[in-house]
């Protein structure tokens, strides 16, 4: 006889399929996606899926595979994976995801029943709200005043460009870089960093090799002395710079300088070891050691000489950063504390009783002449030059809600603006440099600035500019679909999503691109959208997807 159906026991033989790949989700600004932004994508499966190990799927960013990897939603129809966007990726079309690309990695997919997934799916199209841009420009991106870095001074005239094999090319004006006939070592290049009017490269072996002007830093051979650590053939991690003057910290904590050195101002002190970091402003040098205690040279009364706050300067309470001005030091302590000294900016004798770490310094930033210091409540101290931005009085960093608090704070030579969490924009310091906003600033993703105008990027892709060179935009085509902004000293350059680039500002610094054979170059045809942008103090170079 046979036996009655029993649907206690159902027999499952059917594989599960995916039905939907997507990327569904970013942590990043829609659209410039830059490094360090995770990105996720969702696998939809036709039934729940049983996840075990890390199952991986295969994202095209610009041509180049990389794997998102599994995070959550086993037993669901909805499995997410998420990858986090790493240097040195392009993509001006959007993140893509390829054709069948779904796998174990060591894992498994199963329904309840154990039977494995079908791991065939279709692709997914580029996607327009994705697009990626993590290459590391060759002159980083101001962070105090325009021009210049916490340890790094911009080229005057002059681009160099590391390739693919790790040589290097270069062009713009010869007395300042431009030019590298004559030059041997430039192979296997990892970095190269300037001063205003040389550059150093530095190999993937440690060593050091310079060219340009030989009093800004060009001429290596002439390295300052009494120095502990050598000389630049090897063993070199980090270099930094003044506007004149460069300094390689070695693996060793020690350092070597070379560049204009009148009377021996930029002699580092004797027998100095154990640096981890360099601040640097247009004159002197400040050094972090591991053991917390910074240590200076330079121009004495611009931030050379710290003598008269050594006390404080001592490692008994650690140094964890440092900020400048054009001529003064500003030094976090890891009891958010802060220390200054120097000249425009190095006297904050007014506001001491702020900055005394009762309510901790959180960050500083700098004009050319004046700090802004973030305290973990949100509120802000100002000290310095007065018409630099050191006045902030009458400032409301809480918006129209009183709930706000600060996501980033930017600056021309003699302005702020402080970027608010709801995406509006707060400025101070002189009218006429950025220090009066303009209308419709809601939105807000990003802020760049020249040496007296700031440009905002809002979540629509369109542009709004104030102040004074670049402050006005005219008839640049910025009301859409801009991506990312750049700045040199005195124009801005948009990049828009079909890797067209449009400029503003001083005609002299890249601000108007009248050349007709130029502009059809930077229209975003076919086969040559531009992914990149990278500035000197007076030009721009745009990298194209080729």
């Amino acid at each position: 006889d046979g036996v009655a159906a029993n649907s206690s026991f159902k027999v499952d033989t059917t594989a599960p399929t995916v039905s939907s790949v997507a990327i569904t989700d970013t942590d990043g600004l829609i659209s410039n996606l830059t490094a360090g932004d995770a990105v996720t994508v969702t696998v939809t499966m036709d039934e729940a899926t049983v996840v075990s190990g890390s199952p991986t799927i295969e994202l095209n960013i610009g041509g180049v595979p990389k794997n998102a990897t599994y995070v959550s939603g086993s037993g669901t129809t909805s499995l997410l994976f998420t990858y986090v966007l790493e240097s040195n990726l392009s993509d001006a079309y959007g993140i893509s995801i390829s054709q069948n690309s779904l796998a174990l990695s060591g894992g498994s997919l199963t329904d309840a029943a154990g039977n494995n997934v079908n791991l065939a799916h279709s692709a997914a199209a580029a996607n327009a709200s994705y697009l990626v841009n993590t290459l590391v420009d060759n002159v980083a991106t101001p962070v105090g005043y325009a021009g210049k870095t916490q340890g790094e001074t911009r080229n005057e005239g002059a681009f160099a460009a590391i390739l693919e094999d790790g040589s290097v090319v270069a062009w713009g004006d010869v007395n300042t870089g431009g030019d590298i006939s004559g030059v041997s070592g430039l192979t296997d290049v990892v970095a190269i960093y300037s001063t205003a009017r040389a550059f150093a490269a530095l190999t993937s072996s440690g060593a050091v090799v310079t060219w340009g002007n030989g009093l800004f830093g060009g001429d290596s051979s002439v390295e300052t002395g009494n120095l502990a650590g050598g000389n630049l053939s090897s063993g070199v991690a980090q270099v930094y710079s003044s506007g004149s003057h460069f300094v390689a910290l070695k693996t060793d904590g020690s350092l070597v300088t070379w560049g204009y050195n009148l009377g021996g101002l930029y002699s580092v002190p004797s027998n100095l070891t154990n640096v981890v970091s360099v601040s640097s402003n247009s004159t002197s040098f400040a050094a972090i050691l591991d053991s917390g205690a910074v240590v200076t040279w330079g121009v004495s009364y611009l931030g050379g000489d710290s003598s008269v706050v050594s006390d404080q300067l001592d490692g008994t309470i650690d140094v964890t950063e440092i900020i400048a001005t054009d001529s003064a030091f500003a030094a976090i302590k890891a009891d958010g504390s802060v220390v200054t000294w120097g000249s425009e900016g190095g006297n904050s004798t007014d506001v001491a009783s702020a900055l005394d770490g009762t309510n901790d310094v959180v960050a500083i930033y700098s004009t050319k002449r004046a700090f802004a210091a973030v305290h973990e409540d949100g509120s802000v101290t100002t000290w310095g030059t007065s018409d630099f931005g050191a006045d902030s009085s009458g400032i409301d960093f809480n918006g129209a809600a009183d709930d706000q608090t600060i996501s980033a704070v930017y600056s021309t030579e003699r302005a702020f603006a402080a970027l608010l969490s709801d995406g509006s924009v707060v400025t101070w310091g002189e009218a006429n440099q950025g220090g009066s906003a303009a209308s419709g600033l809601v939105d807000v993703q990003n802020i760049v600035a020249t040496a007296s105008a700031f440009a905002a990027l809002k979540s629509d892709g369109s542009v709004i500019a104030w102040g004074d060179a670049g402050g006005t935009i005219g008839d640049a085509s910025v009301s859409s679909n801009v991506v990312s902004l750049y700045a040199n000293d005195g124009a801005f350059a948009a990049l828009k999503s079909d890797g067209s680039v449009v400029t503003w500002g001083d005609a002299a610094y890249g601000g108007s691109i009248s050349d007709a054979e130029l502009a059809a170059e930077l229209d975003g045809s076919a086969g040559q959208e531009v992914v990149s942008i990278s500035t000197s103090d007076s030009a721009f170079v745009a990298l194209r997807a080729d």
